[in-house]
């Protein structure tokens, strides 16, 4: 994805939440610089000019996020508009929507687990040599 591109969402999403007052956090940054040499060149000598900066955007991750109080009707229509400025297909999702764990399968949020106490039922060496490190007579001589 170009920086344009980003560039131009980030625009079309700020317009329209900014009656709002809700934040825009962009996940993505343009950091890959793209350099092209022209055609009909011959090979060698060197990698050719700076043209543009790009991101590489993995699938399944989050591009935009809107925080403060705005109608969901408002959010959506934002970034459905943003999503045709920008290229592939994306899809908007909230805190209550399921998990997609494939382009056409999609998963109930799985139980949190606590994995501390995982590990205290069933310990690693690891895990066992970090518990015996907080006890006090290990931590008298941390340090010398």
């Amino acid at each position: 994805m170009t920086a344009t591109q980003l560039k131009e969402a980030d625009k079309v999403i700020a317009r329209e939440i900014r009656p709002s007052g809700a934040d825009l956090i962009t996940r993505f940054t343009c950091n890959t610089p793209v350099c092209i040499k022209g055609n009909q060149t011959r090979m060698g000598k060197g990698k050719g000019a700076f043209d543009h900066w790009a991101c590489r955007v993995p699938t399944g991750k989050v591009l935009f996020e809107i925080r403060g109080k705005i109608h969901e009707k408002v959010a959506r229509e934002a970034l459905r508009k943003a999503s045709e400025k920008l290229p592939g297909l994306f899809e908007i999702i909230d805190r209550n929507s399921q998990v997609r764990v494939s382009p056409s399968t999609l998963i109930d949020k799985p139980e949190p687990v606590d994995y501390v106490e995982v590990m205290n039922q069933n310990p690693t060496k690891k895990w066992t040599n970090i518990q015996q490190s907080k006890l006090p007579e290990y931590r008298l001589y941390r340090g010398r």
